[in-house]
């Protein structure tokens, strides 16, 4: 692999990754999935 190519996920599988990330974080932190996927897409995370 080329160094510019990088490494691209298949955005349907990180799709999927983020919402499981999300829905563990809301459980672990006992609030509202809206509240965590908030959270998450105000993050420098994201």
């Amino acid at each position: 692999m080329k160094e510019s190519e990088g490494m691209n996920a298949n955005p349907i599988l990180l799709q999927k990754k983020y919402s499981r990330v999300i829905e563990c974080f809301a459980k672990q932190q006992g609030i509202s999935l809206d509240a965590a996927l908030n959270f998450f897409y105000h993050s420098e995370t994201y």
